[in-house]
């Protein structure tokens, strides 16, 4: 048997880091499980999403993403340290450290695609890149794919990194080999609170 790492996983990884990713996983294109998908219906019904219409629409596809791109078979989750490398001024107003520079949505999907066009040159097959714009649920597939876990702020808290990243989602009709999920929880010390 044998335990080298796998080639796509190699090469994968070695593009990720020239586009700044700074930690990546890969989760099977599957359904959401059931208790998920119960979950975030009680979280909607509850009214947790406040003036947030859009979050009730696309249910079919938040709950299966061979909805957003037909014949899905992986899904590569991307996450982008953005915690600043400097602290803002006391004397100036404070903005939030994930505004500060260009459009995360741009700068994140234009990474996101140098690596999907890397895909589809590699191995072919289609590509769809989503940065917080799809009806995906990234958090989730996150978890699925090895990268983190979510924390008792409700963000996805990277290991070594924090909860300061930018999570971007690449579905391709590429069958990848899926990386664990992170079994890693939440240990109720309120540090992310």
């Amino acid at each position: 048997m044998n335990f080298s790492p796998s080639p796509c996983k190699t090469s994968l990884n070695d593009i990720a880091e020239a586009c700044g990713v700074a930690a990546f996983g890969i989760a099977d294109a599957e359904e959401v499980v059931a208790d998920a998908v119960a979950y975030y219906h009680r979280w909607i019904a509850n009214g947790y999403h406040g003036e947030m219409g859009y979050l009730e629409r696309y249910d079919d596809v938040r709950a299966n993403p061979q909805k957003l791109l037909e014949g899905a078979q992986s899904l590569v989750v991307a996450v982008f340290n953005y915690y600043p490398s400097k602290k803002q001024p006391d004397h100036v107003p404070q903005i939030a450290s994930y505004a500060l520079g260009r459009d995360y949505h741009e700068v994140v999907r234009e990474r996101l695609e140098q690596i999907a066009g890397y895909i589809r040159n590699t191995w072919g097959g289609q590509t769809r890149v989503c940065v917080d714009t799809a009806p995906l649920r990234e958090r989730y597939w996150a978890v699925k794919a090895g990268v983190g876990f979510v924390g008792r702020n409700g963000l996805l808290i990277v290991p070594n990194l924090g909860s300061y990243v930018f999570i971007g989602t690449i579905l391709t009709t590429v069958r990848f080999e899926p990386n664990e999920p992170c079994v890693s929880d939440c240990l109720g010390c309120d540090a992310c609170v």
